[in-house]
């Protein structure tokens, strides 16, 4: 501690001799301690505490009115918890006794008179230097406990972002129309994201400005539109949705009541209670659609990883509304299509054909429509259309008949039924007909029966999205794995700096956040692209306790969630991301078919399939599994929907809830694994689906959890590491430095290759990005193997693409890590890369 800040610290003196106090203030005053107070009533000591705010105290026992234990115990009183006041007791009192009471009393140090002036003056140095120490590491902890804090609050805004991107694209796969798609995406922002308010405006010409509020969240619609038909009546307003629509990029205002340029939206600001807002443009093909803003009651909100995972859900809409009128103009063209198809099938009467009287009542029945529906000629004479092929609850629609009425035709889709009850879509074309006096006789009905085409059509376009979907994932796959590498590497390093439990867990609480973060990557990859991972030694006990919290916290809690396991559980060989989503799939549907509650039962258990059982189950073989099942008490399945269940997109859910594609990826990853399902149900009692795993008792499970302790460490070898994201960079320099090894940095090919050129004897190791600006990683690859056939690489990539993994095992690294990885992964690839060779 250096002397000036030292000598500047303030010292309290209590004693009840004149004497005494004299001699302190002129021992400490030629030491060169400037802020001095003495006090012989100690009965002022406590005002003198709070005035005067010593960093120490020199404090006497034995005194009148209040003794020195007195005066310890209103310091314990005074002085806030955590703060470190140093007592220095001088009394002539020396007994054991007397310095064991002052010391549990609260004094620091114990000094007994006649004093020794050389050792006072180094206790009360020694003292302030203690009180100074303890104030700096206070200052350390405060500004740590900030830092986490404030990391905390930004990763919890970007969680609720990707919660909001994962239900959006949601959103984008099963929409029908452009609002529908566009209501759902700004009521998930609100609802799922907690952000205030949301909107969508399209374009309503060829200019960019001319632009209309559709969609909306958080308000009511026509509130919107008035509102921004008030602010496009003012002049030189600028409007964040006509700019972001004209410049092609998105717009973040913060502490929007402190910016003069967006004074007119001030009041809508306030009203709302918002004061910070993103505008995206929603574009395709670099032409604007429209544009989506989302708001934000905190000023602080919407920084660059939140901004830029709400511009991915902005793309996806933007996609999501190019691929819907593309459906759209191409359904166009089919119908006209069609028109043509279905005047030449009325030739050959291949429709279904009837005449309605003036009454309703039927007077023409042709065979097709008897093909169609079911009913004989002789059977619907003069029965009204409307009563057989229509139900109570589903009526004729009455627009058709008013529409006739006005213009003579109507074309359209309508659901009608069968004898049997089963709906039919039909293209159905009505005219009426009219007597010779002009007046109407009668309706002629030529109906097509469209039912198999509407449903191709909906398999179709469902696809398609997935497909889109896929694409889109594994765009954005490699940038969110760059985002959480560095987090989930740093993690580590920064548990060392930490001190408190408190902060210790909410560092823990990041690390899982960005963990699951990149699960959720993963889980997306593997149901949009069918990516595969590795297979490894499991215990499926380990994936029932993973999803056995996230059950737990997101189920009704009118469901009971139950597990068993064998204890001696065998180890099967497979994939944990895609056999998490075979147990959510299976648990999810558990819970739909409980809309009341019930119990959910989980159980696993080792089995051994004889021949016998092998021949009567499907897809079984003998050997040993471990059989997974999910039981539930819920309303059990269909005899007619049963054999449909695995079908894709066969479902009994609306189509707001329910793909279809649940228990099919359930089936596929099951078979994908060696195994197969079995399913036994009962109408009203509950449903159970058995998955079997082909297990291995010569497997040996790996470790869950690596303790740091026991990372491998390096000999000095060099590392090279290339990557294009500074982040990434940074944390592994500190990561491997860390763990004895030497390492330089490359942030593109070219920048490497020049590197290696001129260190290539002492390399011994390199780590190389896939996807790199300039020269990217398979290009750099494939010029070092060219420069040093033996070099070891080790190869990275946050991409799931199929087609980018074939490219990279073409390179024969020796060694691949996916992003995002922890600290122990990455030690361990270099370890055994540089070990192996």
């Amino acid at each position: 501690m250096p002397t000036n800040t030292l000598l500047a610290s303030k010292i309290l003196m209590v004693d009840d001799e004149p004497s005494n106090l004299q001699l302190l203030e002129n021992v400490l005053a030629r030491e060169g301690y400037r802020h001095l107070k003495s006090l012989a009533d100690s009965r002022q000591a406590g005002a003198a505490l709070r005035d005067f705010q010593p960093d120490i105290l020199l404090l006497d026992l034995m005194m009148p009115h209040l003794d020195g234990f007195e005066v310890m115990e209103q310091v314990r009183s005074q002085i806030a918890p955590g703060v470190f006041l140093p007592i220095l007791v001088l009394t002539a009192n020396a007994s054991n006794e007397a310095k064991k009471r002052a010391l549990a009393s609260g004094a620091t140090d114990f000094l007994t008179k006649p004093l020794d002036v050389t050792e006072t003056l180094l206790r009360i140095r020694n003292l302030l230097e203690t009180r100074a120490l303890h104030l700096q590491l206070r200052r350390q902890n405060d500004w740590l406990e900030a830092q986490v804090a404030q990391r905390t609050a930004a990763l919890q805004r970007v969680n609720r972002a990707l919660r909001v991107l994962s239900e959006g694209y949601l959103a984008v796969i099963h929409a029908e129309d452009e609002i529908s798609m566009l209501e759902t995406a700004c009521q998930q922002v609100v609802n799922t994201g907690g952000y205030p308010l949301a909107c969508v405006s399209l374009r309503t010409g060829n200019d960019p400005g001319h632009i209309r509020p559709v969609a909306v969240a958080g308000i009511e619609l026509a509130e919107l539109q008035q509102l921004a038909e008030q602010l496009e009546a003012k002049k030189d307003v600028v409007c964040p949705a006509a700019w972001v629509m004209e410049q092609r990029k998105a717009l973040v205002i913060r502490n929007i009541l402190d910016q003069p340029d967006y004074a007119p939206y001030q009041e809508m600001a306030r009203r709302f209670q918002v004061n910070a807002l993103i505008a995206m443009p929603l574009l395709a093909d670099d032409q604007p659609l429209g544009a989506f803003l989302i708001y934000s009651r905190e000023s602080d909100a919407l920084d660059q990883e939140e901004a830029w995972l709400l511009e991915r859900l902005a793309r996806g809409l933007a996609f999501g509304l190019a691929a819907l009128r593309t459906e759209a103009a191409r359904r166009l063209a089919q119908e006209k299509i069609a028109e043509q198809a279905d005047l030449l099938s009325i030739s050959k009467v291949q429709d279904a054909i009837f005449l309605e009287d003036r009454e309703g009542g039927i007077r023409y029945w042709n065979d097709s429509a008897k093909r169609l529906y079911g009913w004989s000629p002789e059977e619907v004479a003069g029965k009204q259309a409307r009563e057989i092929l229509y139900s109570v609850n589903k009526p004729e629609p009455a627009e058709p008949r008013t529409l006739l009425a006005a213009q003579g035709e109507w074309r359209g889709e309508l659901i009608q039924l069968t004898r049997q009850g089963k709906p039919v879509v039909v293209d159905s074309r009505w005219t009426l007909i009219r007597d010779k006096a002009g007046h109407p006789a009668g309706i002629l009905c030529v109906n097509s029966d469209i039912t198999e085409r509407k449903s191709l059509e909906r398999q179709f376009l469902r696809a398609q999205r997935l497909e889109s979907i896929g694409r889109l994932a594994g765009g954005i796959a490699h940038d969110l794995n760059n985002v959480l590498a560095p987090i989930l590497m740093g993690a580590t390093l920064l548990r060392e700096a930490l001190t408190t439990e408190t902060n210790k867990k909410l560092l823990d609480s990041m690390e899982q956040s960005a963990q699951r973060g990149a699960d959720i990557v993963k889980q997306v990859l593997t149901f949009a692209r069918g990516i595969e991972g590795d297979r490894v030694p499991l215990n499926l006990r380990h994936v029932v306790r993973d999803l056995e919290k996230i059950i737990r916290e997101t189920f009704p809690k009118n469901i009971t969630l139950r597990s068993v396991a064998e204890p001696n559980l065998w180890l099967v060989k497979g994939d944990a991301t895609q056999l998490h989503q075979v147990l959510l799939n299976l648990c999810v549907n558990a819970r739909d078919a409980m809309p009341a509650g019930g119990v959910l039962t989980v159980s696993l258990a080792n089995t051994t399939l004889d021949e016998v059982y092998a021949r009567m189950v499907p897809d079984a073989k003998p050997g040993q599994f471990v059989c997974l099942a999910v039981t539930d008490t819920g309303t059990g399945i269909a005899p007619e929907a049963i054999e449909h269940i695995f079908e894709p997109f066969f479902t009994t859910k609306p189509p707001d809830i329910g793909t279809g594609l649940g228990l099919a990826t359930v089936l596929g990853v099951v078979k994908s694994h060696g195994g197969f399902v079995q399913v036994e149900t009962r109408v009203g009692q509950g449903t159970v689906f058995r998955s079997y795993f082909p297990a291995d008792t010569s497997l040996k499970s790996e470790p869950r959890d690596t303790a740091e302790s026991s990372l491998p460490h390096g000999n000095g070898e060099l590392i090279l590491v290339v990557d294009d994201e500074l982040v990434v960079r940074e944390v592994a320099d500190k990561v491997l430095k860390r763990y004895g090894y030497r390492v330089m940095t490359a942030a593109d090919g070219t920048e490497a290759l020049a590197l290696f050129v001129e260190n290539r004897r002492d390399i011994s190791l390199v780590l190389c990005d896939m996807m790199m600006p300039n020269l990217d990683g398979p290009t750099t690859v494939r010029a070092l193997q060219r420069m040093a056939p033996q070099l070891r690489i080790i190869g990275i990539s946050g991409h799931g693409s199929p087609t980018k993994k074939e490219q990279i095992r073409s390179l024969n690294l020796n060694g691949f890590i996916t992003k995002p990885f922890g600290v122990n992964r990455l030690l361990e690839t270099v370890q055994t890369v540089l070990k192996t060779g």
